[in-house]
């Protein structure tokens, strides 16, 4: 019997992984974590849409036909001309449209979208494998689009209509949403590595 002593230690570098509690517990948090920032961007992109084309006085079935109305042109197609039903892709469309994102921004948002399904759906094979992680860089690029998306309706459609005397900075406007889920990672994160509570 030959045996692969390279197959052997990389499946025993796997299997110590998994068996490493401290790391179950990073990953697994920092897996919530990802998810739950990306739900975030989710809704940064399409309620404020939504919330923007409906008023108080209307029922929840003109809302939807209103905002539905707006973002349908952006829905992407495949082949054969049909609609895809993605909605987040509309809105993100829409939002470029109105020069909320860049393509760029586009571009960054799909990339956090794909590593977010790997996330949610790949878990285990991102727990046994050791070459795999959370991509903490995309999770801070989708907290910067966070940032400047709640900033942005906030600074041209929020306070105008209250008639707030907002200051110039836009660094002194924090959004609600902003402000959550910056202390939410920042939290989670100092307690799972103090060392960085020093350093932020």
């Amino acid at each position: 019997m030959i045996i692969n002593f390279e197959k052997f230690q990389e499946i025993e570098k796997d299997t110590m992984k998994i068996l490493d509690r401290k790391k179950i517990v990073d990953t697994l948090s920092l897996a919530g974590l990802y998810l739950a920032v990306f739900e975030t961007l989710k809704h940064s992109i399409e309620y404020s849409i939504k919330s923007f084309f409906s008023s108080p006085q209307e029922t929840l079935s003109q809302e939807y036909e209103n905002y539905k109305k707006e973002i349908e042109e952006f829905y992407p197609k495949n082949k054969d001309g049909k609609i895809i039903n993605d909605k987040l892709f509309a809105c993100m469309k829409w939002s470029k449209k109105m020069q909320i994102i860049s393509s760029q921004d586009m571009s960054t948002i799909i990339k956090i979208r794909k590593h977010r399904n790997d996330v949610a759906h790949q878990l285990p094979k991102i727990l046994l494998n050791d070459q795999i992680d959370i991509n903490i860089d995309l999770m801070v690029k989708a907290l910067e689009l966070i940032n400047k998306i709640e900033k942005w309706w906030a600074v041209n459609v929020d306070l105008p209509i209250v008639g707030d005397n907002y200051t110039e900075n836009e660094d002194e406007i924090y959004p609600p949403n902003v402000l959550i889920i910056n202390h939410t990672v920042k939290s989670l994160i100092n307690f799972l590595f103090p060392s960085s509570e020093n350093e932020s």
